[in-house]
């Protein structure tokens, strides 16, 4: 026993060698020697002993040893062929591999199905194959797949990948490793191809260095670019590094129409870590090249992303109209293979953003509207890293929104899928807002646990977007338990980072959180906060944000109202709210309304039923 180490298998192996020597009798219930016991060679591995079984079945060893090739599991048609034996001879060796018990069988030949009893005998029987043979051993192989089980191919073709890469045919395994890689993209299986494309990048030096060789881990690259964007996060240095390899690679060979994706990369890499300046000139270069060659895939990509970056920028107007033309363009026949090449369907991301531009331009309902059409595009495509996308702009909205409910529900909803598909963004993104909501509802302590939680989580990828408008939900929570200093400080941490990214889409709100801190201080200062409230309202009158500018707006004039001077409330909170053509029910339009009804109660009856 202390030769097996407590392994089952080498004990069992070690036991059915003595049975094998016939030195023991069976006395029924128990084994007894038969005569005086000689001298034994005890194998001093598990290898050695499965080597020696190996070598008492010689006619039945090379057999499998082809099997092993195949892997542990193999049929008994492929096996015929790759052995290449008369059908007596290999139906006399699978016998005695079954009855010895190393193989196990299933069915009847030519159906039938084996498998090796442990994985350790596959390996001992593979390690007995010296390297030519196992090379010759590996091309047969592949070779009988390609051409009597094109299903299987079709199905694995990592299982080809792996033949020709053992086989020492570096052009086919690259080759296939790039197809079960990108199969694995559209199952939304990421892990598994970073795993496959990196073995193929992995054999790319063992191919001559021309034009080729470049075109081949260019397309490893391309498609390592996608799946590290949803794996480790879109602003990761691995993914910085895969799309800059493969920008090289698109100008040493000169392939405009493979500089799409990656531009697209490089945009996300700079736009993710809120280097919007940089993200600005990479967009609007993608969108020129697609005017210019007349390509309206990649158009519809460039406007998307153009249309992204403005919406951060603070360009509300801009970002609508190259939003809405990504959708005008999207062809959903033609174009609804892109979430594959770019990492999310351009549709639904064009709709998830353009929900946020729609909300902040003063268009809740249209706003709402176009987040419900992005979900459910993203379910349809069952494409996990577009539904991911969608929940992450959806929850976010209804967090502006002020629907607690749906924000709790669409953040775990993104929180699942972060876990199932293992997206660090994604997670820490889902629990900063399902921490705001825990606050919301009274759990102050684990909603700033989960904020601060999800805060490093989302950073730990490099994303630096964004955080200006996570670090006010933070102060949102900070306040609601007493902490007023603390949310002042992040949300002047958050202004600072404003003036440093150019991120200013949620500048006004900032601006607005500011003046409602000031006057929680222990000696509130009015002054100051007017001031904030009315710089609020100025910066989103210039980026035409609508409902920033009512609540800016709203929020001063109940100041104001406390301060008697309701004539000057009235004339800055009316024109503000005449503009509103919808969204009368939510909360933003309620509180205005709350507030004229009540200024002008003391001045004289309104019979306008916006008012009322």
């Amino acid at each position: 026993m202390a030769k097996t180490d407590g392994v089952p298998l080498f004990v069992e192996e070690l036991t059915r060698a003595v049975l094998e020597t016939n030195l023991l009798r069976d006395e029924g219930d128990h084994y007894a020697l038969a005569g005086p016991l000689p001298p034994m060679a005890i194998p001093a591995t598990l290898q050695e002993s499965l080597l020696a079984r190996l070598d008492r079945l010689a006619p039945a060893r090379e057999v499998a040893q082809t099997a092993a090739a195949i892997g542990r599991e193999f049929s008994y048609e492929l096996l015929a062929i790759a052995a290449a034996l008369p059908e007596s001879e290999l139906h006399a060796a699978l016998d005695d591999l079954v009855d010895s018990g190393l193989v196990f069988r299933r069915g009847t030949p030519p159906q039938a199905t084996y498998s090796f009893k442990h994985a350790l005998v596959q390996d001992a029987a593979y390690a007995t194959l010296v390297r030519a043979k196992r090379q010759r051993l590996h091309a047969r192989i592949a070779t009988a797949l390609e051409q009597h089980f094109p299903e299987t191919v079709q199905a694995q073709p990592e299982l080809l990948a792996h033949h020709y890469t053992e086989a020492g045919l570096a052009e086919p395994a690259i080759d296939d490793w790039l197809r079960a890689g990108q199969a694995e993209i559209a199952r939304s299986a990421t892990a598994e191809a970073i795993t496959q494309l990196t073995k193929g990048l992995d054999l790319i030096p063992a191919l001559p260095d021309d034009a080729p060789r470049w075109r081949r881990e260019l397309e490893l690259q391309i498609a390592l670019g996608v799946a590290l964007m949803a794996a480790k996060g879109w602003a990761a240095p691995e993914v910085g590094r895969a799309n800059a390899r493969a920008r090289d690679l698109c100008e040493r060979l000169g392939e405009t129409s493979r500089l799409f994706p990656v531009l697209y990369g490089k945009w996300v890499f700079h736009v993710v870590r809120a280097e919007l300046e940089a993200g600005r000139i990479v967009g609007e270069d993608l969108l020129c090249r697609a005017q210019a060659q007349n390509d309206a895939a990649a158009e519809t990509i460039g406007n998307r992303i153009v249309g992204t970056t403005e919406l951060l920028r603070g360009e509300l107007m801009a970002a609508r109209a190259h939003l809405e033309r990504t959708l005008a363009l999207y062809d959903p026949t033609a174009h609804g293979s892109l979430a594959f090449l770019f990492a999310q369907d351009p549709s639904v991301a064009g709709l998830s953003v353009l929900s946020w531009g729609l909300f902040a331009l003063g268009y809740p309902e249209q706003a709402q509207a176009r987040s419900e059409e992005a979900l459910s595009g993203a379910k349809e495509l069952s494409h996990r890293n577009t539904l991911g996308y969608a929940l992450l702009y959806g929850c976010i909205l209804s967090q502006l929104r002020q629907n607690h409910d749906e924000a709790g529900d669409r953040a775990n909803a993104l929180i699942a899928l972060a876990a199932e598909q293992d997206s660090p963004h994604f997670l820490g993104a889902g629990i900063i807002i399902r921490g705001w909501t825990l606050g919301e509802a009274g759990d102050l302590r684990a909603g700033i646990a989960q904020i601060r939680d999800g805060l490093s989580m989302w950073q730990a990828t490099g994303a630096g977007f964004l955080v200006p408008y996570f670090r006010s939900l933070f102060a949102e929570i900070h306040v609601r338990s007493g902490a007023v200093n603390e949310g002042l400080d992040l949300v002047t941490e958050a202004l600072h980072r404003v003036e440093e990214t150019g991120e200013r889409w949620f500048e006004a709100e900032l601006h607005r959180m500011t003046g409602e801190l000031m006057l929680r201080l222990p000696n509130a200062d009015a002054s100051g906060a007017e001031a904030r409230f009315g710089h609020a309202a100025a910066t989103a009158r210039q980026q035409g944000a609508k409902l920033w500018e009512l609540r800016a707006a709203t929020r001063l004039a109940r100041l104001w109202r406390e301060q008697d001077r309701c004539a000057e409330a009235r004339d800055l909170l009316t024109p503000v709210y005449s503009q509103f053509t919808e969204g009368f029910a939510t909360p933003d339009l309620q509180a205005a309304r709350a507030i004229l009804r009540e200024i002008t109660a003391r001045s004289e009856p309104t019979t306008d039923p916006k008012y009322q």
